[in-house]
């Protein structure tokens, strides 16, 4: 990476699994996954391998980019 910056996390391991913990306070929703059991690290969610599995985060347009490339970190 020639330059990397945290923009949003979801830890899914709270009281609401839609809540961005990271800097920017977005939304997150999503359908077709389960929640995978906390283990040393906070929870994560495993897709149900369907074409309509999805985790989508809401106004990522308000972070400025539009037209660039970006890595989700798993």
């Amino acid at each position: 990476f020639e330059e990397a910056s945290l923009v949003t996390r979801f830890e899914f391991d709270g009281p609401s699994i839609n809540t961005d913990a990271g800097p920017n306070n977005l939304y997150g929703s999503g359908s077709e996954f389960t929640l995978v059991p906390a283990g040393r690290s906070p929870q994560a969610i495993s897709f149900a391998g369907t074409n309509t599995s999805h985790f989508k985060i809401e106004h990522i347009s308000v972070l400025g980019i539009a037209n660039h490339s970006f890595s989700i970190l798993y």
